[in-house]
């Protein structure tokens, strides 16, 4: 038999994060990142031989990757590299001087979520080269078409007069094109060695210009590309805190992917990553003088991971600012409302504290009044609070969460034994409290699981009503009836004949608003 508990309703269906299913490089795993790229003049585009450079990681973007370097390149402008890292992401600054000691550099990225191995065909170093500058230079650029899987469109960039013939070597020992600006499709990913040719021969006896230029074109099934924005508060960028990135998966169900320290002009970002569907949030680290006053956000301006606005990414966008949301000022009061939030099993009494978890008090308009995180026992208090009805939300990205709703009044002041358990598949709770004045015991469900008919018997100590619910495992109420209970034995019956298949939960709620909350298992035998 069970005993009720007393006093608040708690409808908590929330579900442990899955594990990542992408491979990631850590511990003494490694990665291998294979690496070319070209100097060339900023002005004709032709390669530029024998010319030192530098890579050196970014210690700003990871400080666990570090790595320098110095190259020369060879004869057609290339350089090339290979590191090997255990580290599951990074970025890499290349840097060069022209003759005048000016400074060129850019940046790649990397990341080993979607595999072992990453190449990085970095952009070209354009720089300033009187050495190589000429009137007749062939350069091209290539670039994937989004409407094939493998196909490249190709862009004649050439310097010259009356140019009059293209001649392609793809890379991949198919034909060659005599196209100005082909496309071509190639069987498998890779990085390719492809060359243009350009002359102006008009006849065979003519004299005339002839040019060739190769560069490396990196073929990927997948584009890749980068998101951030502007973590602001009232229009000005934020000053120490982190942001995060979550993905839906093609079941549609919310991973975490990533975390970014924000840097010191608000800003936030994410490299390299899948075309998809994305949401960020903001939260503002605990060494900031507004961490007090606002509030963990999510793209939208919203406060939970359901309202936030999806990020479909079919190339790089910066523009997804967030405005963090301040905190509603309380008056005080005598009111505290603590407990604890641990995972474990609901037939195991021995709990695993949850730290770091999100708990934020909202009002019964859903405006956040406050917000903590849970310490490392998994406690959390909230403070000097007026007399008035409350919602304990727990924060999990991915996880449906229906709140605990606590009343705090003069019979009432303190209420500090809400505990809430993070199952498999839900988050139950326990607390220890005198039960309902109406209801004195309840059975389990019967049968369970149950095909169309399930019953639960309840012993009255006199004539009340109670709120019988069952809802589903996003938290939806898919059935709600009032009962009359009497005192002595008493029975509510449930048709579950309309059900669909699956685990559901039963909430009863007394007059006095003491609950009772059991699992139920519907079949179709």
């Amino acid at each position: 038999m069970r005993k009720l508990a007393g006093n608040f309703l708690l409808l908590g269906m929330l579900v442990l994060l899955p594990l990542i299913a992408f491979p990631q490089i850590n511990g003494s795993e490694y990665g291998y990142l294979y690496i070319s790229g070209q100097v060339t003049n900023e002005t004709s585009g032709a390669p530029v031989s024998n010319h030192t450079l530098w890579i050196e990681s970014d210690l700003s973007y990871n400080p666990s990757f570090s790595y320098s370097k110095s190259l020369v390149t060879n004869e057609y402008g290339f350089y090339y590299d290979t590191i090997q890292t255990t580290c599951d992401q990074g970025s890499l600054v290349f840097i060069t001087y022209d003759i005048d000691s000016v400074q060129y550099k850019n940046q790649a990225y990397f990341r080993f979520y979607w595999e072992a191995t990453a190449h990085i065909v970095a952009e070209d170093l354009k720089i300033y080269d009187p050495a190589t500058n000429n009137d007749f230079q062939a350069n091209f650029v290539a670039v994937k078409d989004s409407a094939g899987t493998l196909l490249y469109i190709f862009t004649d960039n050439s310097v010259g007069e009356n140019i009059r013939t293209w001649e392609w070597d793809f890379g991949d020992n198919s034909p060659v094109s005599h196209e100005q600006n082909p496309q071509h499709s190639y069987a498998e990913p890779g990085v390719y060695n492809v060359s243009l040719t350009i002359s102006n021969k008009i006849t065979h006896d003519d004299f005339y210009d002839v040019s060739t230029i190769t560069k490396d074109v990196l073929v990927v099934e997948r584009d890749y590309y980068h998101l951030g924005g502007h973590a602001k508060i009232g229009g000005f960028p934020i000053d120490i805190g982190s942001a995060y990135l979550y993905k839906f998966d093609s079941a549609d169900n919310l991973i975490p992917l990533d975390t970014a320290i924000i840097d010191t002009l608000g800003y936030y970002f994410f490299a390299q990553i899948l075309e998809g569907k994305y949401i960020t949030r903001v939260q503002i680290q605990g060494q900031s003088v507004y961490y007090d006053n606002y509030l963990p956000t999510y793209y939208g301006d919203k406060l939970n991971w359901e309202s936030a606005e999806v990020i479909n990414l079919f190339s790089t966008n910066w523009e997804c600012d967030i405005n963090l949301i301040r905190r509603t000022d309380l008056n005080n009061g005598d009111g505290l409302i603590q407990g604890n939030i641990a995972y474990g099993s609901g037939e195991n009494p021995e709990f695993t504290p949850a730290e770091g978890i999100s708990i934020m008090l909202l009002d019964p308009d859903d405006i956040c009044t406050h917000y903590i995180q849970s310490d490392l026992n998994g406690s959390f208090a909230f403070n000097a609070l007026p007399m008035g009805t409350y919602k304990v939300h727990a924060e999990i990205p991915g996880k449906h969460t229906i709140p605990a709703i606590v009343t705090l009044d003069a019979n009432n002041t303190n209420f500090n034994e809400l505990i809430l358990i993070i199952l498999s598949n839900q988050i139950t709770f326990d607390i220890n409290e005198t039960g309902s004045l109406f209801i004195k015991e309840a059975g389990d469900i019967f049968p369970n699981p149950c095909t169309s008919h399930a019953r639960i018997y309840l012993e009255g100590t006199a004539n009340s009503s109670c709120q019988a619910m069952i809802l589903n495992q996003t938290g939806q109420q898919v059935f709600s009836e009032n009962i009359h209970l009497s005192a002595g034995s008493n029975q509510i019956l449930f048709n579950t004949t309309g059900l669909p298949v699956g685990l559901y939960q039963v909430v009863l709620i007394s007059e006095d608003n003491a609950i009772i909350t059991q699992k139920l298992i519907k079949t179709n035998y």
